[in-house]
């Protein structure tokens, strides 16, 4: 599906979510045009015990792989330390869990950002150090933010993870947690409420740089509007200068039925390439700086099901035709 639009996309603008990563995938995405990736970096997979060194086998991986290619990598840090909780939903707001979870932040500041010690320990990798931090994911929904999403509570982690990343790189942009526009679980908080509520404090006013948002939606009307939303409610909060980033958008072609996330396998590839041809026609108007695909390549995924069939892979790594729909627009 050709692009028909003349809005240009700028360098790096499109991009994808990648759910761990296989051999040749960073080669792939860069001959597609992703020029930024968002890759989970969670506390458990990177330090396993409280008495335990930190373990880079799953990181320095993709550090590496995206900095030879070229791509952007956005870490989306997430997750209590495994010798305190291994729920998803379990904050690090307090006591142990916050102490660690800002040695946590620390270190890897120190390891990937700008002049860590990755870069000298691999000094054939071209020196691309990680610049923006995003702290955790979906904080207004009770699948992620437990026992109950407050946005006080998540303005606390927020502004002390700022001071921990900037007091290793003062430069560091901080990015909020992608917050979903309209969670459908129990005790979740509408997404332009959510922000318009975070962004009462100023002190999370001064330590964000880019906010997070997840816009998913029924159809590309549904998309824009929601983005209206949140931009509404920043400027509301004196924050509408801030940068807004789409770190997840997607369809599927499976999963419950009547979900207004599920298309047809042409409905897919003509609502990706509407919404991402809609986002470049706002995206001075709405202060959108970045978009990213849900997701890379197709998987079992317990918590979302329509989400084991949004990918621009299938799960044998064979290119779909939405890959070539991605293309077509990230091609500029």
């Amino acid at each position: 599906m050709p692009s028909t639009s003349r809005a240009q996309a700028p360098g790096g603008f499109f991009g994808v979510n990648a759910s761990g990563y296989e051999g040749g995938d960073f080669e792939r995405m860069a001959d597609a045009d992703v020029g930024v990736t968002r890759n989970i970096f969670p506390f458990e997979v990177i330090r396993h015990g409280k008495d335990l060194a930190y373990n880079w086998s799953y990181t320095d991986p993709i550090v590496a792989g995206t900095a030879e290619n070229g791509i952007d990598l956005i870490p989306m840090v997430y997750g209590a330390p495994p010798w305190v909780s291994h729920d998803l939903n379990r904050t690090v707001l307090k006591g142990e869990a916050a102490r660690a979870w800002n040695d946590l932040l620390t270190t890897l500041v120190q390891r990937y950002g700008p002049g860590g010690a990755f870069w000298s320990e691999n000094p054939t990798v071209p020196y691309r150090p990680i610049t923006v931090w995003q702290i955790w994911n979906e904080p207004n929904s009770i699948t992620w933010w437990g026992p109950k999403p407050k946005p006080k509570d998540y303005g606390k982690v927020l502004v002390r993870s700022a001071a921990a990343i900037h007091s290793v790189d003062p430069n560091a942009q901080v990015m909020t947690a992608g917050i979903v526009a309209e969670p459908t679980n129990a005790h979740a908080i509408l997404g332009k409420r959510f922000l318009a509520d975070l962004f009462k404090s100023r002190a999370v006013r001064n330590a964000v740089d880019i906010v997070a948002y997840h816009p998913y939606a029924r159809n590309v009307a549904g998309v824009r509007r929601q983005l209206k939303q949140a931009r509404a409610s920043l400027r509301s909060r004196g924050a509408g200068a801030t940068p807004l980033w789409i770190t997840e958008i997607g369809w599927g072609t499976k999963g419950p039925r009547k979900h207004p996330l599920i298309k047809t396998t042409s409905g897919q590839e003509r609502i990706l390439h509407d919404t991402f041809e809609m986002v470049l026609s706002q995206r001075r108007k709405l202060g959108l700086g970045r978009l990213l695909w849900y997701q890379w390549r197709d998987g079992p995924y317990k918590l979302c099901k329509w989400c084991e069939t949004s990918g621009l892979l299938t799960r044998d790594n064979e290119d779909k035709p939405l890959l070539g729909t991605f293309e077509s627009v990230a091609t500029r």
